[in-house]
């Protein structure tokens, strides 16, 4: 988020896409573990998914205990920042492989996360007491975007995307399987593709 302007920082709304990614079963697997491994586990997870993300343009807006929220679309258009959140889905999935060999002794089971994905208007500015304030972004977009990521826990699959980033992602003529669902927050049922795995998406080129 370095190099925001003074803009940004006093506030200002713009269309992005947010992603929120968290580690299912995290306190279970972490209640019979040293606090070094804990803290290597993690490390090593917010390593590769920093990775996924950065690549696509996006920054982690912040860490939530074992999950993340990231959002992409600072210096490009919705289309582009839904089709880069995406790739960051699909790249998270793919890094698993290599991570969870990387920490198998640690974390004794595969790492499994889940996956939330929303676009829409957000409100970035620099928010919260004048000596700790950072740039962070709210709205409901964001509110969203975590509820789908809580949704995938009763779906039972690794990624669920609003059709709105799909389409914005010009992927909707893939055929996937479109639902409709009760979405707290939100006043109409909000509509859903879920991928049981991201690395199902297609890699999506951005323009």
């Amino acid at each position: 988020k370095a190099g925001f302007s003074s803009g940004e920082a006093d506030g200002l709304e713009r269309d992005m896409a947010v992603l929120f990614m968290d580690v299912r079963g995290f306190t279970t697997m972490s209640a019979d573990k040293l606090p070094y491994d804990v803290v290597f586990i993690l490390n090593h997870l917010f390593e590769a998914a920093g990775k996924a993300i950065s690549d696509e343009g996006g920054w982690i807006d912040k860490y939530l205990g074992d999950g993340l929220m990231a959002v992409f679309g600072r210096d490009c258009s919705p289309q582009e920042a839904s089709s880069r959140a995406l790739n960051a889905a699909r790249a998270m999935d793919l890094a698993l492989d290599e991570l969870n060999e990387t920490i198998a002794e640690e974390a004794g089971a595969p790492i499994r996360i889940g996956i939330g994905i929303h676009s829409g208007p957000l409100v970035l500015g620099r928010i919260g007491e004048s000596r700790s304030a950072a740039l962070t972004v709210i709205g409901r977009t964001v509110n969203t975007a975590a509820r789908l990521e809580a949704l995938t826990k009763d779906k039972g699959c690794q990624l669920i995307a609003s059709l709105d980033v799909i389409k914005l992602a010009d992927l909707d003529h893939f055929g996937f399987t479109v639902e409709s669902a009760p979405i707290r927050g939100l006043e109409e049922p909000l509509e859903i593709v879920m991928f049981k795995q991201a690395r199902d998406l297609p890699y999506h080129g951005s323009s």
